[in-house]
């Protein structure tokens, strides 16, 4: 029967796992006790927690947590890195100190509830560049087809505005015209200017006034005579 001791740390391992990021299994065989005081103050530097377990009680806590994939890359005397950051970043921290140490073996690892990862992929997956360097070439990546596609976009509504206006001329009648000349049309054939009118006005037989004084002295003339 499991002691108390053992509970609790299955517990506490299980919580561990259910919030971490990624764990790393690793194989500490024939590490001493000033090695493993060097790993794991490289792996604190590098944001990893990093616990020696057994097996069985790293088991029992991988179910418990529902990541019973963990238990593939388990074997030999067990040591777990644990992260809860950027996933690349902590599998570059872990790969740094097994290099720099020699002693440490690379089992696998698991990321959230995905597949068991092999010890070549957990290679491949602290070769990529950070999370925020990833981000940043992944936009820059995508800029380009954006701009290219707002363009095609912007010169699809231009063509689109273009054949409208030229479908409303089409539509206009033909006898259409500005309002000046239809308002120049509506004036009848004989209008004339109000100068011109006023002259016709006259009668034929209409003379000037001075005309007019000069013919009515008839008797003057005859009595010169």
């Amino acid at each position: 029967m499991p002691t108390q001791a053992k509970v609790d740390r299955v517990a506490e391992l299980r919580e561990k796992l259910e919030n971490c990021s990624i764990v790393i299994s690793t194989g500490c065989s024939g590490i001493g006790v000033n090695q493993m005081v060097s790993l794991r103050r490289r792996m604190r530097e590098g944001g990893v927690e990093f616990i020696v377990i057994k097996n069985n009680l790293l088991n029992l806590a991988a179910d418990g947590a529902n990541v019973p994939q963990l238990k593939e890359v388990v074997a030999g005397q067990t040591a777990i890195a644990l992260g809860y950051d950027d996933a690349v970043t902590i599998a570059k921290a872990v790969s740094d100190a097994a290099n720099a140490d020699g002693t440490l073996q690379i089992h696998g690892a698991v990321i959230g509830d995905g597949p068991a990862m092999a010890p070549a992929e957990v290679s491949r997956l602290a070769s990529l560049p950070p999370q925020p360097v990833l981000l940043a070439q992944l936009l820059g990546n995508m800029q380009g087809p954006l701009y290219g596609l707002a363009t095609a976009l912007n010169a699809t509504i231009a063509s689109l505005a273009y054949v409208l206006q030229a479908r409303m001329d089409q539509m206009q009648p033909e006898d259409a015209q500005p309002e000046e000349v239809q308002a120049e049309d509506a004036q009848p054939e004989d209008a004339q200017p109000e100068e011109v009118q006023a002259e016709d006005a006259q009668p034929e037989d209409a003379q000037p006034e001075e005309v007019q004084a000069e013919e009515v002295q008839p008797e003057a003339v005859a009595a010169d005579e």
